[in-house]
C-alpha cells in the first residue's frame, strides 16, 4: 500500500496566478513524501527541485518525483494526505481570498484533485485525498521516526488549526493528543516577532538563535521575562504583543552596524528572546514529565529547529533519550499525514515502524 504525503498551497506554479497574492507565509515548505506499508521510502522539498527556497506552491515537482523514486504506478497510490483539516484548509483559504480580492471558484477538495491530476498527467478520484490534523502529521513523524516504544512528543510551532503547541504520548506504536496549547501563546509567533524587531526576514529565525551567544541575556531577561506565566495547572501565559514595546523602549529597532552600541544591544535582546523560549519550553516539558511519567521525548514544529534549545532540553537530563524529527519544519510534516494515514489502518499495527533514515530524497549528483 502506498501513499503520498504532500505540503503546500493551492497555486500550482508560477504560471497559475489564482491565488498569486498569498502571503510567503501561507503554507509555506511545500513537500512530498511516499510510504509503503508505514514505511517511508522517499521524500523531497519542492524547493530542491524548483529551485525556489521555502516555495508555497503546490508541491507538483515533490509528488511525481515521490512515485518516480518509489519505482510504483499512480494507480498504486492509495491515499494521498494533506498536512492540515479540510475544515480548517476551506476556512484559511476563504478568509484570505476573500481579503485579498482573489476569487475562489471551487473548494480546498477541489483545488487539490485538481492540482494532483496536472501533476501527474491523469484524473484522480478526489475520495483519494485524506486531511490530517496539522500536529498530528508532525507528531507521527517524529515518534515513528524515534523507534521508541513509549515517548512524550512536543509539537511546538507557529500555529496548527487551533493551537500552537500540543503534547502526546507515543505508546506502542500508537501516538494520542493528550492536551494543546491555544494560538494566543504560541512560540512561534513570539520568536517570529522578536526576528522582525531585530529587523531580519521571514524565515530567518535561525539567525536570531545565531546571534544570542553574542549577546548577554541578563541585560534584558528581566524585562521579557515579565511577559510570561507559567500556571500550576500546566497553563502558561505569554504576552506576545507588549514584546515589541520592550524592543522599542530598549532600543533596538532599525538598523545597527556590527560593533556599535545599538548592535550589542541587538545581541543581548536576541539572548534574553532565546533563554525566554528555553524556559517556557523546560517548563512545559518538566510539568508533562512529571505527569505523564514517560522516559523519552520526542521533538517536531518549526520551532524544535532551534538546536541550542535542543541542547539545552537534554542538558536537563529530563529525559533517557531524545529525537528531533530531522525536518521538523512543514515539510517534515508531509511525511508526517502520510505515515498517519497508513497507521488508521488495522493492519498497520501489526508492523511497528522502523526508524528510517532522514536521506530519503533524490541522490546527490556523483560528479
Amino acid at each position: 500500500m502506498f501513499i503520498v504525503g504532500f505540503s503546500g498551497g493551492p497555486r500550482y506554479s508560477e504560471l497559475d496566478d489564482d491565488y498569486a497574492k498569498l502571503s510567503p507565509l501561507y503554507f509555506h515548505d511545500a513537500a512530498a513524501a511516499i510510504v509503503k506499508n508505514g514505511q517511508p521510502i522517499f521524500a523531497v522539498e519542492e524547493e530542491r527541485l524548483s529551485r525556489q527556497k521555502h516555495t508555497n506552491r503546490f508541491p507538483a515537482l515533490a509528488i511525481r518525483a515521490s512515485i518516480d523514486g518509489a519505482g510504483c504506478s499512480i494507480q498504486d497510490i492509495e491515499k494521498f494526505a494533506f498536512f492540515f483539516s479540510e475544515t480548517f484548509f476551506e476556512a484559511n483559504l476563504t478568509k484570505d481570498t476573500t481579503i485579498l480580492g482573489i476569487e475562489k471558484r471551487e473548494g480546498v477538495r477541489d483545488i487539490l484533485t485538481r492540482n494532483i491530476s496536472g501533476a501527474l498527467g491523469t484524473d484522480i478520484n478526489r475520495e483519494k485525498i485524506e486531511f490530517v490534523r496539522h500536529h498530528h502529521a508532525h507528531a507521527a513523524a517524529t515518534y515513528f521516526g524515534s523507534g521508541f516504544t513509549e515517548a512524550l512528543i512536543l509539537v511546538v510551532d507557529g500555529n496548527g488549526e487551533s493551537e500552537s503547541l500540543s503534547i502526546f504520548s507515543g505508546i506502542k506504536d500508537e501516538i494520542k493528543e493528550v492536551h494543546s496549547y491555544p494560538v494566543r501563546g504560541s512560540l512561534g509567533y513570539f520568536y517570529r516577532y522578536a526576528t522582525q524587531l531585530l529587523g531580519f526576514s521571514n524565515f530567518d529565525e535561525y539567525k536570531v538563535m545565531g546571534l544570542a551567544p553574542y549577546g548577554q541575556s541578563q541585560r534584558y531577561f528581566s524585562l521579557l521575562s515579565e511577559l510570561y506565566k507559567f500556571n500550576a495547572d500546566g497553563s502558561y501565559d505569554l504576552d506576545i504583543a507588549t514584546l515589541g514595546d520592550l524592543a522599542y523602549n530598549v532600543g533596538i529597532l532599525g538598523q545597527a552596524e556590527p560593533r556599535t552600541t545599538k548592535w550589542e544591544r541587538k545581541t543581548h535582546f536576541a539572548a534574553a528572546v532565546q533563554q525566554l523560549l528555553e524556559v517556557v519550553v523546560v517548563d512545559i516539558l518538566s510539568w508533562w514529565q512529571a505527569k505523564l511519567d514517560l522516559k523519552n521525548l520526542c521533538l517536531s514544529g518549526g520551532v524544535a529547529q532551534n538546536c541550542v534549545m535542543n541542547g539545552l532540553i537534554a542538558n536537563t537530563k529530563k529525559f533517557e533519550n531524545i529525537f528531533v524529527h530531522p525536518a521538523s519544519h512543514d515539510a517534515g510534516a508531509a511525511l508526517g499525514a502520510a505515515i498517519y494515514i497508513a497507521k488508521q489502518r488495522p493492519s498497520a499495527h501489526d508492523a511497528p515502524a522502523v526508524p528510517y533514515s532522514p536521506l530519503l530524497g533524490p541522490e546527490a549528483p556523483s560528479e
